[in-house]
């Protein structure tokens, strides 16, 4: 599929194009619409190079503000030139030619392969990266960077990516103030402190650079799900939920979680410095991924939750006061009850063909969607029915069929966003048996990343000081 921006069909508007587009360009249809223009396909006679025209929509022609938006579009394209953005081809007061780029919308490839390999990861974000560090040299901070304004090309064999719609751009040193009283970007996507009213910088770009990642890595976006209000809320106050942890059969190497992580702090300050070391991490984290690939041993269902939300325009009085306590954020978009009828189904059917891996992704992927649901009670419940199910009974007592130490993990990171720390490091440490059982490197150290979150190692002040509970 080939589109600029993405709306549904039903929303494109019927446009005349403006009189001022220059005769050599021919205009055919629609192939996307936003929320300032509609992206029609177009020709150049001159070259027979595939190109779009974005032109403002006509009930925008006399808003100034919005003309002024679309102008400072305008500006941003014309400073940029690199093979991973959309380029700019031509652009008069009410339009905008691009090239037209192969491709389709990132999140939809999401929905449908997710979650990546490491090394898609990486390829991935090291483009987005070098796209925005081309843009933040020369003072363009996107504003909306997201998986839906990525197209990804795979006709050669390989990702290449392409990032798009400038349209809420912000350029550093621009001569011409853009008067803006409006919180604009995609709830998913938005940095804490724009969320708070600043205005996007680097840093706000990179944030979301680390949401994509996490995206790519398990299917899911770090704090979606529910109500915009509620979305920019989880932004504020609660803790992502660590990529391994969301996917503990996944083999997410810790360098690239650390990196994730970080990009995704609530402080400007303590993500990366710019694009430029962001990526130069990216490619440190690409060693040794191919051996820590092998070690996965669990099966991860290919069940995405990536959002296709639009780019909103929010007063700063609309923003939600954050009064929640600091706690993990449950997952992406609410799951629907026809979701948990169908995993239900699906380990119904495992069971029914005695398919032990089939059992254990099935309350994997129940799970999941209890936690995205926000029903972590009901989430316990189930993970503990599956591990009891997974666990035979046999002459010496009962032994499980099959590693169960990504069940375990998930149980214990549930029980933790339970506030029931106690019993979440009794199963760390069962987790982390069995995965010394099996042989699992992998899993030992999953389970011990965990346990040294719940209790870190503190100082031993008396002979009376409880161990922690990692090195019970």
């Amino acid at each position: 599929m080939l589109v600029a921006l993405v709306m549904p069909a039903a929303a494109l508007a019927t446009y005349v194009p403006p009189l001022s587009l220059p005769s050599a360009y021919t205009i055919g249809e629609i192939v996307g619409s936003g929320g300032m223009g509609v992206v029609y396909e177009a020709t150049r006679r001159a070259t027979p190079t595939p190109l779009v025209v974005k032109v403002l929509r006509s009930e925008f022609a006399t808003d100034a503000p919005v003309r002024a938006r679309f102008a400072a579009e305008v500006r941003a394209l014309r400073r940029l030139n690199h093979p991973n953005i959309a380029r700019h081809v031509d652009s008069g007061d009410d339009f905008l030619v691009m090239e037209r780029v192969a491709g389709s919308p990132l999140g939809s490839v999401i929905s449908a392969a997710a979650p990546f390999s490491l090394a898609r990861v990486l390829a991935i974000g090291d483009q987005l990266l070098h796209a925005l560090a081309h843009a933040h040299a020369r003072g363009v901070i996107h504003a909306d960077v997201k998986s839906d304004n990525l197209l990804v090309d795979t006709s050669t064999g390989s990702d290449h990516v392409v990032l798009i719609d400038f349209g809420v751009a912000r350029i550093v040193d621009d001569v011409i103030a853009v008067k803006d009283p409006m919180m604009s970007g995609t709830p998913e996507y938005m940095a804490p402190e724009v969320i708070r009213g600043e205005p996007p910088t680097v840093a706000a770009d990179l944030y979301a650079v680390g949401v994509i990642l996490y995206e790519l890595l398990t299917g899911t976006t770090p704090f979606g799900g529910g109500t915009a209000d509620a979305i920019l809320v989880r932004h504020l106050e609660e803790d992502a939920v660590p990529p391994s942890l969301r996917f503990p059969g996944c083999a997410i190497t810790p360098a690239l979680e650390r990196i994730v992580m970080r990009a995704l702090s609530k402080e400007p300050d303590h993500r990366f410095m710019s694009a430029g070391t962001f990526a130069v991490a990216l490619r440190d984290a690409a060693r040794g991924i191919r051996e820590v690939e092998e070690m996965a041993t669990a099966e991860v269902p290919r069940t995405a939750f990536s959002t296709e939300a639009p780019t909103r325009d929010w007063s700063t009085d609309e923003v939600p006061e954050a009064i929640r306590p600091h706690q993990f954020s449950r997952g992406t978009r609410p799951a629907r009850s026809e979701r948990t009828q169908r995993a239900r189904a699906i380990i119904g059917e495992a069971i029914i063909r005695g398919d032990v891996c089939g059992i254990s992704a099935g309350y994997l992927e129940l799970a999941r969607i209890l936690v995205n649901e926000r029903r972590l009670a009901a989430a316990v419940t189930e993970l503990e029915e599956g591990i009891d199910v997974l666990t035979t009974s046999t002459p010496t007592g009962r032994e499980p069929a099959l590693p169960l130490w990504p069940m375990l993990l998930t149980l214990a990171a549930v029980l933790d966003g339970l506030g029931d720390r106690r019993r979440a490091c009794a199963v760390g440490r069962l987790a982390r048996e069995d995965a010394a059982r099996v042989g699992s490197s992998l899993g030992v150290s999953r389970a011990a990343t965990l346990l040294a979150r719940l209790d870190p190692p503190r100082p031993v002040i008396s002979a009376r000081a409880a161990r922690p509970c990692s090195r019970a």
